[in-house]
């Protein structure tokens, strides 16, 4: 299971959009896949979110769409995938 950014982070006004495509690598589907996005400045979070995908079978990718209220231009982001469940 893997998630990668996706284009750019888009700051719109005072939030910042991040977009991710979350991939099944496997042959088994995955249930209640949860995705944890992160904003971070000089190494402290300072913004967290997290979204959860119902299922994703094998092979099959996902898009997600993270918004953060704070779009400061020095920020770091970052995505992972924290858990899934064996059906």
């Amino acid at each position: 299971m893997t998630v990668a950014m996706i284009g750019d982070v888009r700051l719109v006004g005072s939030q910042r959009y991040l977009t991710g495509e979350v991939r099944n690598g496997g042959d088994e589907t995955a249930e209640a896949v949860q995705v944890i996005g992160e904003l971070t400045i000089d190494g402290e979070v300072v913004a967290a979110g997290e979204q959860f995908i119902d299922f994703l079978s094998g092979g099959e990718t996902e898009e997600i769409v993270f918004i953060f209220d704070r779009a400061a231009p020095e920020a770091e982001t970052s995505l992972r995938v924290a858990s899934y469940k064996s059906p």
